[in-house]
Parts: C-alpha cells; structure tokens; sequence
C-alpha cells in the first residue's frame, strides 16, 4: 500500500488493501444494481426549498443500490452497511446526488479517523487478519463509532434492497424563496417493511441474490420509500417527495440484465414498478397525531444535527 498522495488517495490505496484492487471499480459499494426513474416532491417541499427538484414535478433520477464492500465479486450474504444514491436531474436546473447507507451515522466524524481506522483493518501478511488489539483500543477511543458498528455486525443480511432503511450522513440546507433556512438529513423507509434474513439462507441464495431480488420484485410488484414528517418546522429536517424508479440492471453487465421500466409515481408514494396487469395503489395509512413524525405524500421531515 502506498503511503503517499494526498488524504483521498491514501484513502483508496487503503480500501484496495483490504479488498484488493480491481480495475475500472469504486474503491468501496463497487458492488451495485442501478435502476432510472423520476422524484416527485409534494407541495410542502416547495415551501422549504426553492430548488427546481423541490417544486412538485416528475424529476428524472438515476438510482444505484450497493453493498459497502470493495469487492465486486463478493457475495451478498456478508454483514456490512448497504447504500442508495440518487441523482436528481431536472431539465432546467442544476444536478442534485443523495446518498444515503443503512447505518443510522458514520463510522467516524472525520475522513482522517476513517484513513486511521481502515489501516487498522487492514489484515496483517503474517497472519491474514487486522490486529484486533489495537482496533479494539482505536473503538474504545471512538464510542461515537458504535452506533455505526453494532447497526452493521449485528444485524443480519437483508431480504432486500427494498427492505431496508437508509440514512443520509450528510446534512443539508434547504433555503426557501423568502430565505428562511432549514437543515436537512433525508432517511427513506421502505414501504414493505423491514426484513432480514438468516446468514445461512442468504448463503443459500447465491452471490448476487440483492440484485437478482430487486429486478424480479421490479417486475412485477413495487418498491416504495416514505419518510416522516415533524408538525412544526425545524432547523434540521427532510424536504418530503417521492419516486417512481425503472430500468433495473447489475453493475456487473449493465447492457444485458435490464429490468422491466416502471410506471409514473402512483399517489406520490414511492417507486411504482409497471406491471402486466394495473394495480391500485396501497391505500395510506392514517395520519399519527400531531405530537408524532407525519407523513407527507410519501416522503416528510426528519430532525438532524448539522453537521460542519
């Protein structure tokens, strides 16, 4: 591993020492399915923001679900963090990225301690495994990192990609057309609920089951994401809307395994796949009481700290 460059070269020369290199691939969540499709942003998102993708119209968006490792070829029954990221690109405006991952926080507050803790999971030649003492002392230096740790070894492998919840690490100011700010972090949750599976059946699922799962639900049924909604504006929450995703592939032969496109968003409440016969939207559920997160057309607000 080379021990120069600068921070983000270190970065992927460290990732490509865990998970070996592998030419033409990210460094980390090289293992993913893409889907296209478009976002739709209810009316409360146009109060909170003025951004061309916040106003109410069908938004194209490219989709990418992904395992956090850096091994393309890994096999998806393995306990880490799982990620989506959308790209939002409305006609006459500026592009927008969303990422989010399964973990409720990052690993680490800084990229430095990040570079700090994949060296130390980094295996030993002598022995194929990281020292387990001095990354255990680095974590007890780091309690901030449990949270993190314990929501990735100790939950098991998905059902779905469509089943899991998924958290932006970022945070993000909204500025509304008179110019009140309001920060936001974006958590989508899947409408089919969470579900997981036992280690040994996703063993016996096959390597890749994630991104064959996602194209066979694609094709015939739906996947749809929904976030809460605090009553009251806060400094810190998320700018409601929803999607409709299509065109499902896998990274690993993105010009031949296509999944069937999908239809315009059914209700605002999610990605609406098309089916061979129409199929009516899920009625909603009623709304919580005031004192509790809302939904808001699929998507909502949610309470975060801002993050510098």
């Amino acid at each position: 591993m080379a021990a120069g460059g600068d921070l983000y070269e270190q970065l992927v020369d460290t990732a490509n020492a865990i998970y070996g290199a592998h030419a033409h691939r990210r460094a980390f969540h090289s293992k993913g399915t893409w889907c296209s499709g478009t976002f739709t942003a209810t009316s409360e998102a146009a109060g909170l923001s003025r951004a061309k993708h916040l106003q109410g119209d069908p938004v194209p968006a490219l989709i990418r679900f992904s395992s956090g490792g850096g091994n393309p070829e890994g096999h998806d029954a393995q306990r880490e963090a799982r990620g989506i990221a959308v790209k939002l690109r409305p006609a006459d405006g500026e592009e927008t990225d969303i990422l989010a991952v399964t973990t409720p926080a990052f690993v680490v507050r800084t990229p430095e301690e990040f570079l700090e803790l994949l060296r130390l999971r980094t295996p030993d030649p002598d022995t194929g495994q990281p020292d387990m003492e001095k990354l255990g002392a680095f974590l007890g230096m780091h309690p901030e990192s449990q949270t993190a740790i314990q929501a990735t070894v100790g939950s098991e492998p998905p059902a779905s990609f469509a089943t899991l919840t998924y958290f932006s690490p970022h945070s993000f100011k909204l500025v509304s057309a008179d110019g009140a700010e309001t920060w936001v972090r974006y958590r989508w949750r899947p409408e089919a609920g969470e579900a997981s599976i036992p280690d040994d059946e996703a063993r016996e699922r096959g390597r890749d089951y994630l991104g064959e799962e996602l194209a066979e639900r694609l094709r015939g049924d739906t996947a749809g994401f929904t976030t809460p909604s605090p009553t009251t504006t806060s400094r810190s929450s998320t700018p409601p809307g929803s999607w409709t995703a299509s065109s499902c592939r896998t990274t690993r032969s993105c010009t031949r395994e296509r999944a069937p496109t999908l239809s315009r968003p059914t209700g605002g409440s999610g990605w609406r796949s098309r089916t061979r016969r129409p199929r009516r939207a899920p009625p909603r559920p009623p709304l919580p009481s005031s004192d509790k997160p809302r939904r808001v057309g699929g998507a909502g607000l949610e309470p975060a700290t801002p993050r510098v």
